[in-house]
């Protein structure tokens, strides 16, 4: 269970830096308003909904692991988009994208979660879970912050977040999965 957590701790600092900066990287970057950023954010969810559940789909079906493994190669693509992407349509296919991912990569961890817990002690694991998810969420802006202030570019600090994603997916190929 510890490199479950460790894995789940690492993509979800990746994902909660890649959402925070989004809108930011948006403005400044991509020089748009705050209302297109409020209406791309209805988009993202949008498409974010049926994605997840696609995904949970995916994850019951084949593996929950091999969905994550999904999720994260599609997380590296995003990445790579919102570091080159020029424009408004550029922000439009990032956001598209983020909307395929952001919640389907948390809720397939949940689920791997889920089926590791002791069922007579749920509570106390998922309570841990939720503190150090929130503890451990503060290494991905502070490493943000250091490449964007080092290079001078938001579009290389969001390039560099595929640290965690990677590291995360290097982890989880250690963790043995609950048995069906």
């Amino acid at each position: 269970m510890p490199k479950l957590l460790l894995a789940c701790y690492l993509v979800n600092d990746g994902v909660v830096t890649a959402l925070f900066f989004t809108a930011l990287t948006f403005r400044k970057t991509y020089g748009m308003e705050v209302q297109e950023i409020l209406a791309l954010t209805l988009v993202l969810q949008l498409v974010a909904i049926p994605a997840t559940i696609f995904f949970g789909w995916l994850g019951g079906r084949w593996s929950q692991r091999g969905a994550i493994n999904v999720a994260l190669c599609l997380w590296l693509a995003v990445l790579v988009l919102m570091a080159t992407a020029e424009g408004r349509d550029g922000a439009v296919v990032v956001t598209l994208s983020l909307g395929l991912v952001i919640g389907s990569t948390q809720s397939l961890f949940r689920s791997l979660f889920a089926g590791l817990v002791p069922v007579d002690r749920a509570s106390e694991y998922f309570g841990f879970h939720t503190l150090m998810g929130r503890a451990s969420a503060a290494l991905g802006p502070l490493f943000f912050g250091v490449v964007s202030a080092t290079t001078g570019s938001q579009r290389a600090a969001m390039a560099s977040l595929a640290v965690f994603f990677v590291a995360g997916g290097i982890v989880l190929a250690f963790v043995r999965p609950p048995d069906r």
